[in-house]
């Protein structure tokens, strides 16, 4: 699932929350779209408005080309995607993570990488989001 022009249709996104805001997850483990610590705050990472290179987003994908198996854990909204290339596989575990009393005073993504055979090269790319070109990513922390 290669992007050509930065844009995906929104039924290729895995939603992952922690009962106070929400992420969207691309098809190829990119989270393209995540406001915090409220859905009404401006996005973090906004890929999901536009498509362009300076969009924020944190993209984990092979090097290689691959095929893509996506899920849910069972009974969660933690969501795995699994990459597999001619050299090997790894899966990534996506989650925005609460208490065990509850949602955490502040929000916090885990991102996982889990080697499952062989050796595969992963390009890790992390842009925080501009608010559609209206400021400076060091603006908007």
């Amino acid at each position: 699932m290669r992007r050509d022009d930065g844009s995906l249709p929104i039924e290729d996104y895995g939603v992952i929350s922690d009962g106070r805001t929400i992420a969207l997850v691309g098809g190829d483990a990119s989270i393209d779209w995540w406001c915090v610590p409220a859905p009404d705050a401006p996005p973090l990472f906004d890929r999901l408005l536009d498509g362009r290179d300076a969009s924020g987003r944190f993209q984990i994908e092979p090097t290689a080309p691959y095929e893509v198996r996506r899920g849910y854990r069972d009974g969660s909204n933690v969501l795995e995607t699994t990459f597999t290339t001619a050299g090997g596989s790894v899966r990534i575990t996506d989650s925005l993570n609460s208490g065990h009393a509850g949602r955490l005073p502040w929000s916090e993504l885990a991102r996982r990488i889990d080697g499952l055979d062989g050796e595969v090269e992963l390009a890790i790319d992390l842009r925080i989001g501009g608010r559609l070109g209206t400021t400076q990513p060091l603006d908007v922390i």
